[in-house]
């Protein structure tokens, strides 16, 4: 044999499992680092929303500030924004503009009127984290009984006085049978009714269905359609219900976050203001 063969290494055999992965082991691994990821994604989508909920509520707050100022300002409070299927230019204005009998009591927010910044939808209309509007109530009692709306018409706040203005809108712990009043009585959120109330749908705005969620929108199939067809359902009568988010889907589901504005508060700072004597 040749003195070159003779002085060659032998080759050594290598088993190939021992430098690599087997089928079997490279699923156990992509199943355990699948079960290490969706133990982190539900803890993070869980604070994604918490982030939103606390941003629709300090969007609250401000529009509730805006509100007192505009009130401060000009000696009424402003009508709800609507939307005109006739207008294929919404801004997010007050409808009417100049207030009086307002041409819808539930509707938008009026961000234009308010001069509030804020993402707007196609209708001009200020939206929620989800991109869905914030919706606004206003009192259209007529105590004063000069024909008009006492809040919303300039003047009248302080032409009929606080002491004879009795706002009815009502915020209750739960839906109610009434139309114009908790049930039971007891259970109110506020002793007298409020002259505002401000919300956001919340998260499942486009797919609600517990009783307490038609209770703020969509009770009576109340809705305003825009110039492109789509229907936003809105407030059917003066009750609302405002409690914790209840997030489990069901008859129970509710994450709504409303607010309404204190009749006392506002009349605290009318007063401090001047523009109520």
């Amino acid at each position: 044999m040749p003195q070159h063969l003779i002085n060659m290494p032998a080759i050594k055999k290598t088993n190939c499992s021992e430098n690599g992965f087997s089928l079997l082991e490279v699923a156990i691994a992509l199943a355990i680092l699948g079960l290490l990821l969706g133990t982190l994604v539900q803890p993070l989508g869980s604070v994604f929303q918490q982030e939103k909920v606390r941003r629709a509520k300090s969007d609250l707050e401000t529009i509730r500030e805006a509100l007192i100022g505009f009130s401060i300002a000009h000696g009424r409070l402003p009508c709800p924004a609507s939307v005109d299927p006739d207008d294929s230019v919404n801004s997010g204005a007050e409808s009417p503009e100049g207030g009086g009998d307002c041409d819808q009591q539930h509707g938008f927010v009026p961000a234009l009127t308010l001069a509030l910044q804020g993402p707007r939808n196609q209708d001009g209309l200020l939206v929620d984290p989800w991109g869905n509007p914030y919706r606004y109530s206003v009192d259209q009692s007529d105590n004063g009984g000069a024909g008009t709306a006492d809040f919303t018409t300039q003047g009248d706040i302080a032409t009929v006085g606080a002491e004879n203005l009795t706002p009815r809108l009502e915020a209750c712990p739960i839906a109610s049978s009434s139309t114009t009043q908790c049930t039971p009585n007891a259970d109110r959120l506020t002793d007298d009714g409020v002259p505002v109330i401000i919300y956001s749908m919340g998260r499942n705005w486009a797919n609600y269905s517990s009783e307490d969620e038609l209770e703020n929108a969509g009770e009576d199939d109340s809705t305003m359609t825009n110039d492109a067809g789509f229907s936003y359902p809105i407030a059917g009568n003066r009750i609302f219900v405002s409690k914790g988010i209840h997030s489990v889907a069901g008859d129970r589901e509710f994450d709504d976050i409303v607010l309404w504005l204190s009749t006392y508060v506002l009349y605290s700072r009318l007063i401090t203001a001047g523009t109520l004597p």
